[in-house]
């Protein structure tokens, strides 16, 4: 389903991790059993001073599940080799 640097949305709520259904996050690595890690970035892309959190992303690992895909990272060849 999703590959590393592909965008997903969550379409359940994880309260554990104070992140609403509909935020949307980058693919970070994949687990085998087809669990994810994923960063979601708060909703201005950017840290605010009243969140208790010291950065701006929350990184958690989710299902297939749990998400839907909304952009695919494109696949590029590597550079040949001179």
């Amino acid at each position: 389903m999703c590959n590393v640097l592909d965008v997903v949305e969550l379409t359940t709520p994880l309260p554990a991790d104070d992140l609403q259904a509909g935020r949307q996050g980058t693919v970070l690595e994949i687990f085998g059993g087809g669990a994810f890690l994923v960063e979601f970035y708060n909703a201005d892309w950017e840290w605010t001073p009243d969140s208790d959190r010291d950065y701006p992303a929350v990184i958690a690992t989710v299902t297939p599940d749990q998400v839907r895909l909304v952009w695919k990272a494109p696949v590029t060849e590597p550079a040949p080799a001179d």
